[in-house]
């Protein structure tokens, strides 16, 4: 069975990729986050693609996941943030997947999720006019409306999808994952192991591959494949706390979120992490 941690993006997931490789080294790759996401052709539709290695060198790291799957004993782990609305088409597909919907806060997450924009340079200052972007806008709102991706996805893939819910320390699933024990237990250790990992030390963890890459000899090869804005991610940290988010945007995020404990707390199992 393969694992997929699918976000969204700023909940916690650079520490979740952490502790999956730490927990489990055999059944995770540890070569590069996001491969699945990243090397697929809709990616490069999106406001990241200034940013984006090219696909053909995150292909390669596609290609070595799949032969670790198709190898691996047991349960497979990958960590795919940002693709929680695309993994429905993406992923629904395979049969023998399980999705694991990380949450938190979602105004905080939204929050986090524009400022690491800022950090990359791909958003500016003012998030009400980049919130009048179509692919911004889901990626800002979209992504932190937990029941609307819950409600996509169980159309999709009725059952198949569990939530690990960061406010409540809490692993949610629907009584046909319950045969799943083994697994569930898996999941759960890595998310508590994800807890005691701080933000910086996943963000250097991360650095850390980007450094080993940049040094190996396929770099080397290919140097064109890996944009230079990657090499200065994490010498700059720019925030910008005071947010003008529209009252209509915090409403609505807040009624989903108010739908999604309703919902998860009432038609869900749970365990604590």
């Amino acid at each position: 069975m393969i694992c997929a941690f699918i976000g969204p993006a700023k909940t916690r997931t650079s520490s979740i990729y952490n502790a999956a490789v730490e927990l489990f080294p055999n059944n995770c790759y540890s070569g590069i986050k996001e491969s699945y996401f990243h090397s697929l052709e809709e990616s490069y539709k999106t406001y990241y693609k200034s940013i984006l290695p090219k696909r053909t060198y995150l292909k390669r790291h596609h290609d070595k996941i799949q032969k670790m799957i198709s190898s691996s004993l047991g349960t497979f782990f990958i960590v795919e943030p940002s693709y929680a609305l695309s993994a429905i088409s993406n992923l629904s597909v395979n049969k023998n997947i399980l999705c694991i919907l990380t949450v938190r806060d979602p105004v905080k997450r939204l929050i986090s999720h524009y400022n690491m924009d800022i950090t990359l340079g791909v958003s500016k200052s003012d998030i009400s006019i980049e919130l009048e972007d179509n692919c911004k806008y889901e990626q800002y709102v979209k992504n932190s409306k937990y029941y609307d991706l819950i409600q996509l996805w169980m159309e999709k893939k009725p059952g198949q999808l569990v939530i690990g819910d960061f406010e409540e320390r809490k692993l949610y699933f629907t009584k046909n994952i319950k045969k799943h024990d083994e697994v569930l237990l898996k999941i759960r250790d890595i998310l508590r192991k994800s807890t005691e990992i701080k933000s910086n030390e996943a963000f250097t963890f991360r650095f850390n591959f980007i450094k080993k890459i940049l040094a190996s000899e396929i770099y080397k090869k290919c140097n064109f494949c890996i944009p230079k804005v990657i090499k200065k991610i994490l010498k700059k940290r720019n925030k910008f706390k005071n947010h003008n988010i529209p009252d209509q945007v915090v409403r609505n995020i807040e009624e989903d979120y108010l739908q999604y404990k309703k919902m998860s707390s009432n038609n869900f199992k749970s365990i604590d992490f």
